[in-house]
């Protein structure tokens, strides 16, 4: 056992209070609003997959892809991931309040949580030195690029990657197969929770392989030889759970409908030099760099934390580890996922050079999924942290007292230069869910709307968007709309045509898919095109205007020749006031 149940206890307790003030003020928001960095459309869709993902494992989880938005098309969840894993979590969560944001407030500050202890029992188990743990815990989970990935909770779920590798390393010493079991349920977690997590917890294990082969050769050939069906068996069964999860993306790029980023076009998502010691916007150590305003990332993990590792190395901390093949992987996983968040070239266009990541997009597997080099910082970060870790464990085996306590400053510090509170916050849903979309959810039988208006294309996005989306989750019927980066082909040419509605050729596109309403959000529309868009739906032999007593306008579409089968209208008409759904 690496810790005891007590000494857990007080460490989850620590993370769980460090959690609450290092996000503040999130858990007092719990209801309404939800972390947000960048583009508010991100965080709004990832509550939404959240939220459908969680709904889907309770009602049909052989629905999880046939989500509501982007019909006609079938597989929409696979446009974003569906986090399956920490819906499982949450799932409990969103069951017993009926609100979505307490679900994904609480998965998001699990997040922090989880890094935390993760951390905390990988370099205790490295150490057998409790504050060496704390340090590596608050260095892994408040890292200011979490910070700055605030709104992207896909980003933030990389909590299982410390408890993986900490399997992997016990599984290796000690040849259990309850460790190799461990390794396999973490791994899983973290593909389920993260895909990119996933990714670079691949990545770093055939990282780790390749150390073991160069220190200890002989002994882990003999371990894998002597459990090599035990390896098969888990390979076997980790391929089957994560076939359902990943054929609906497999598709999408075989299909062209969900391309890789360019490489070139990665450059704008990597890490720049400056970033490197950049701290995070708000915190003490960003008031001494003033160019922070004009950093792309902030990557500076604080003064402890360099001036810890940089001792370690100057004493030579590491020469004692040279036959230690999971200390040297740290140092490499660290220099390795800071190469690699540079992105795949230096310096300026006319004479740029080519960076490692150039060499493991093309190479390794998955590396081309990573449209944003700068978040192998992630990993990087861990790799950094049992660093530090290790620097505070030899400063404090090699002092008495006054060393034990200059540790505990040290943690304390460490959380301070980091905290920079408070989050930012937004509000998706600022009035509640719309009375109308209570009576939508209230209608029978298979029907699909559109609702107006809608973007020209993926750059001009905007809350509305990724408004219609949650509100779907009130009602379940199929939604045209949508938000995700990459929009499939159907999207992209009703948008085109419902720029000209009710123009024939917009309707007939309506009819053609099958879409049964559409709503009109008059407030999103000058008051001179309200009135114009009133005559001409209303003189419209296609369309017939069921209700425009409200700022949202629901306009019936009358089945023609091209109507699809299942998606005429509903004879239904809206009630002048029903009462709001719940969120």
């Amino acid at each position: 056992m690496i810790v005891s149940r007590r000494e857990l206890l007080l460490v989850l307790g620590l993370f769980v209070a460090l959690t609450v003030a290092f996000t503040w003020p999130v858990a007092t928001h719990m209801m309404r609003d939800i972390p947000a960095s960048g583009q508010p459309t991100d965080a709004m869709l990832l509550l939404y997959a959240l939220t459908w993902s969680a709904q889907a494992l309770g009602n049909n989880p052989f629905g999880l892809f046939h989500a509501t938005f982007f019909y006609p098309y079938t597989a929409s969840l696979a446009f974003i991931e569906p986090m399956a894993a920490l819906a499982f979590l949450i799932a409990p969560v969103d069951w017993a309040y009926g609100n979505m944001f307490v679900g994904f407030n609480t998965a998001w500050l699990m997040t922090f949580v989880l890094c935390g202890v993760g951390a905390f029992l990988l370099v205790r188990y490295l150490t057998d030195d409790t504050l060496a743990g704390i340090l590596a815990g608050i260095l892994f989970a408040f890292h200011p690029f979490r910070y700055h990935s605030a709104g992207q909770i896909n980003v933030l779920a990389m909590m299982w990657i410390p408890f993986a590798l900490l399997s992997l390393h016990m599984w290796v010493e000690t040849r259990l197969r309850r460790h190799l079991f461990l390794f396999t349920a973490f791994s899983l977690a973290e593909f389920l929770s993260s895909g990119q997590g996933g990714i670079f917890l691949f990545l770093a294990s055939l990282l780790y392989i390749v150390v073991l082969l160069a220190v200890e050769r002989r002994s882990f050939i003999e371990l894998v030889a002597a459990q090599r069906w035990i390896l098969l068996s888990l390979a076997a069964m980790s391929f089957l759970i994560l076939v359902p999860f990943t054929a609906p993306y497999l598709r999408n790029i075989r299909e062209e409908i969900t391309p890789h980023r360019p490489l070139g076009e990665t450059a704008l998502f990597s890490a720049q030099a400056v970033d490197f010691i950049t701290p995070a916007p708000g915190s003490l150590l960003a008031k001494a760099a003033p160019w922070a305003a004009s950093a792309r990332h902030p990557l500076f993990p604080g003064v402890v934390a360099i001036a810890l590792i940089l001792a370690w190395l100057a004493r030579r901390g590491w020469r004692g580890h040279l036959h230690r093949p999971e200390l040297i992987f740290y140092i490499l996983l660290a220099v390795t996922g800071a190469l690699l968040a540079l992105g795949p070239f230096l310096g300026d266009p006319s004479r740029r050079i080519p960076l490692p990541f150039t060499l493991a997009w093309y190479t390794l597997p998955g590396a081309s999924f990573v449209g944003a080099p700068v978040r192998f910082m992630l990993p990087a970060t861990l790799g950094l942290a049992v660093m530090a870790g290790l620097g505070m464990a030899r400063m404090r085996a090699s002092g008495g007292r006054a060393r034990s306590w200059a540790g505990i400053v040290l943690c304390a510090f460490t959380a301070v230069e980091l905290h920079a509170a408070p989050v930012e916050l937004i509000r998706p849903i600022p009035r509640g869910i719309p009375a109308i979309y209570s009576w939508l959810g209230s209608v029978s039988g298979p029907l699909a709307i559109a609702e107006l208006p809608m973007p020209i294309t993926e750059q001009d996005e905007g809350i509305e968007d990724a408004r219609y989306q949650l509100y779907s989750l009130a009602h379940h019927k199929r939604l045209a709309n949508g938000v995700a980066t990459f929009v499939p082909p159907i999207t992209r040419k009703l948008r085109t045509e419902m720029q000209r509605f009710p123009h024939n050729a917009s309707v007939a596109l309506l009819r053609e898919l099958g879409i049964t309403y559409v709503f009109v959000h008059t407030d999103l529309y000058p008051p001179e095109e309200v009135e114009r868009l009133r005559a001409a739906i209303r003189s419209h032999p296609g369309l017939a205007l069921a209700d425009d007593s409200e700022t949202i306008w629901v306009v019936d579409v009358v089945p023609g020749p091209h109507a699809a089968a299942g998606g005429g209208p509903v004879d239904e008409q809206a009630p002048e006031e029903t009462q709001p759904a719940g969120g």
